[in-house]
């Protein structure tokens, strides 16, 4: 082929991407004019990757030869795929203890959302795109298009639970990131994160000045937590034609809104969810108000003055005390050192999809002085403002002994909140130091039923609190 043929074909597969871009943007509903620049095509690229100008605030995603080459069908789903990514990364994988864990998770997870949406496309698209990847990698389990036989046993479970089973159970991106946690090859993940996905998010550690990357590609962490307006239009296209897919699609897509760092408006469905975690404030303000009543102050009408409350004070300046002959003071038996209020929380595998409506408990008793504590098989000290950011590590067994003991041996706290699902055990011994201690036990169940978790805690706590979300 002449120089002259060479250039011709360029400027052709050039064309030809621009122009299944402006077709895939297109189809998200949006004006390509008006998107300009978000998406490009750069030809000599060995990977797509992010760019990110901070002096404008540009972010644009550059898809190489190899993607651009996909059927539109396909590229739509490449984009829609980087899109959900995007605008859920900050706020998952960039606080999670080993982020090339969590990108892991996030990638398979979406790769399953978008199998909801479109089958028979995303089976095509991951025939092209995990071709060369060995069945014994961890990328194996975000490719829907293999043959069960050849999976490495190492996955062969996990990956049967992914995409052979109709509803499968904890299906999520932070049970996904605790499964790979257990397994254990953290070093493997790390060398495989880029065959999960074929797009470039971090700048290369290559030295060579002749990488065609180094001075191209930015890191996802580079960029700033919310996308540029038109960034933003993109994802929350994407996030909405979730929702709009099928019933299964939606519920999964849920979890993506959970994380997604972009504001939607409040449609049919985003309405359900306001009006849960309305339902969800609610219980937890009264939970609150149970917990706190015993060390609330208490004023009431008396025959002589003693400690006037300021009621009681406007009723003497007025002369109605006198008059009366009552008096309105407070109750000071409560008026010494403020007692801290001990939070549990179950962080167990299967509690993982109830942290935000934990949060909410935590807000209405955040007046008082509280000590964080997660558990599973062992308690530790959590930060609070982690804790409602989403930096919880977990996904273990569950053991109630460990929390309970932590709370009768903490000397300045009088009452404790705990809450779980109710999948464990109490030993006798930790049943008699809570009996033994006096201390006001409260404990919160979050569940998809309304019935009361048959527990063995249901004994031993001063009060039992049950939040069905089923009709949150």
């Amino acid at each position: 082929m002449t120089r002259i043929a060479q250039v011709d074909q360029l400027q052709f597969d050039e064309l030809l991407a621009r122009q299944k871009i402006r077709q895939v943007i297109n189809r998200l509903g949006l004006n390509f004019t008006d998107c300009s620049g978000v998406v490009d095509y750069d030809a000599e690229a060995p990977l797509s990757y992010w760019r990110y100008d901070p002096t404008s605030g540009a972010e644009t995603l550059y898809l190489n030869a190899q993607l651009a080459a996909l059927s539109v069908n396909s590229l739509e789903l490449v984009l829609r795929h980087e899109l959900l990514f995007r605008a859920t990364y900050h706020a998952f994988a960039q606080r999670a203890a080993y982020p090339f864990l969590a990108d892991i998770a996030l990638d398979i997870f979406i790769n399953r959302v978008l199998y909801e949406c479109s089958p028979a496309l995303m089976d095509n698209l991951c025939a092209v795109l995990y071709k060369h990847t060995s069945h014994k990698k961890v990328a194996v389990l975000a490719n829907c298009h293999v043959n069960p036989s050849r999976i490495d046993p190492e996955f062969a479970p996990l990956w049967r639970d992914l995409w052979t089973t109709p509803h499968p159970l904890n299906l999520n991106p932070v049970a996904l990131y605790y499964r790979l946690q257990e397994w254990g090859n953290l070093a493997q993940c790390q060398r495989c994160r880029k065959e999960v996905w074929p797009i470039s998010r971090y700048r290369p550690e290559s030295t060579d000045p002749h990488d065609p990357l180094r001075a191209k590609a930015a890191s996802l962490s580079d960029l700033p937590e919310r996308p540029s307006f038109k960034l933003a239009s993109l994802s929350e296209t994407a996030l909405k034609h979730l929702a709009k897919a099928s019933a299964r699609a939606h519920a999964l897509a849920e979890y993506l809104v959970e994380f997604s760092v972009i504001p939607l408006p409040i449609g049919t469905q985003d309405l359900e969810q306001f009006i849960r975690r309305i339902r969800v404030r609610r219980v937890a303000d009264a939970t609150a108000a149970k917990v706190t009543e015993p060390y609330q102050h208490v004023s009431r009408f008396q025959v002589y003055p003693l400690f006037p409350s300021r009621l009681g004070i406007l009723y003497k300046l007025c002369g109605l005390s006198d008059s009366w002959k009552l008096y309105h003071n407070r109750d000071v038996t409560n008026d010494g050192a403020r007692m801290r209020i001990g939070v549990y929380v179950d962080v167990s595998g299967s509690m993982t999809g109830y942290y935000r409506e934990i949060a909410a408990f935590i807000e209405a008793l955040k007046e008082y002085p509280l000590a964080l504590r997660i558990f599973d098989t062992r308690v530790r000290d959590m930060d609070i403002a982690q804790f409602t950011q989403g930096s919880i590590q977990g996904g273990g067994g569950t053991d109630f002994n460990p929390p309970i003991v932590d709370f009768v041996e903490t000397p300045d706290m009088e009452a404790g909140v705990l809450f779980t699902d109710g999948a464990a055990t109490v030993s006798a011994e930790t049943a008699q130091k809570l009996r033994q201690s006096h201390k006001r036990l409260y404990v919160v169940y979050i569940c998809d039923t309304p019935c009361i978790p048959d527990s063995p805690l249901n004994q031993y706590a001063y009060d039992v609190i049950t939040l069905c979300l089923s009709s949150a």
